[in-house]
């Protein structure tokens, strides 16, 4: 009997035989070379500030809302 566990399947005896495939890459494997941009990401969006994000939303999704509703 074999378990599946983040791309790996775990056999008894404790021998691991990796999945094939693009199951293999998936649950954890991170991408290093895209870290910083989760840093620049946030410090941009302090530096706009979340009012002025919540106030760009709203007019985006009421102007959508009115556009709908008038089709």
């Amino acid at each position: 009997m074999a378990l599946a566990c983040s791309g790996m399947l775990v056999k008894p005896a404790n021998v691991i035989v990796f999945a094939e495939g693009e199951v293999a890459f998936e649950d954890g494997t991170i991408n290093y070379l895209t870290l910083p941009a989760v840093e620049i990401g946030l410090r941009h969006l302090m530096s706009i500030g979340m009012e002025t994000i919540h106030d760009r939303v709203m007019c985006l999704t009421s102007s959508r809302a009115v556009a709908v509703a008038a089709s």
